[in-house]
C-alpha cells in the first residue's frame, strides 16, 4: 500500500509541477529498506546530479543543453555501474580469501591490520577518497560541456 500511495503522490507532484518535481520511488523503498550509511552516497550522488544538471544548464546554450544534459546523465549511470560492479567483484574477491583462510584452519578476518586506535583515521581517510571521487567526477563531467 505504501508503494501504491508513493506512486501517486509522485504522479501528482509531476503533474502539478510540470514534471520539474517527482518523488523517486524506488529512494524512498531503498530508504525504508536499508541503513542511512548506505544511502547517505545515493543521496549525495542526487544532490551532486541535480548541482551537475543546473550548472550544464547555465553554462549551455539552447542548442546544446539537451546534449549536454544527456551526456551528462550517461557519464554518471556509468560511473556509478562501474562502482556497483566493482564492489561486487572486490566483495567475492575477498569472500574466496576469507573462505580459503578459515577452510585452512586460518582467521574469518585474514586481512585484517590489527591496528589500535585506527577506526577514526580510517573513516578520516575514507571520507576523504570519497570526496576526491566526487570532485574528480564533477570535473570530468563539467570539462566534457560544451558552450
Amino acid at each position: 500500500m505504501i508503494g501504491v500511495v508513493l506512486i501517486v503522490v509522485d504522479i501528482l507532484l509531476r503533474k502539478n509541477s510540470n514534471a520539474r518535481y517527482s518523488l523517486p520511488v524506488l529512494a524512498v523503498g531503498m530508504g525504508i529498506y536499508l541503513p542511512p550509511s548506505v544511502n547517505m552516497p545515493i543521496f549525495i550522488g542526487t544532490v551532486l546530479a541535480w548541482w551537475i544538471k543546473s550548472h550544464i544548464a547555465k553554462r549551455s546554450n539552447d542548442n546544446n543543453r539537451k546534449i549536454n544534459l544527456k551526456n551528462a546523465e550517461r557519464s554518471g549511470t556509468l560511473f556509478a555501474a562501474g562502482l556497483i560492479v566493482g564492489e561486487s567483484l572486490i566483495g567475492v574477491i575477498l569472500a574466496f580469501i576469507i573462505a580459503g583462510s578459515v577452510t585452512t584452519g586460518g582467521s574469518d578476518s585474514p586481512l585484517a591490520l590489527g591496528l589500535e586506535n585506527w577506526e577514526t583515521t580510517a573513516e578520516l581517510i575514507g571520507l576523504a577518497l570519497f570526496v576526491s571521487a566526487v570532485v574528480i567526477f564533477a570535473k570530468r563531467v563539467l570539462s566534457s560541456v560544451k558552450g
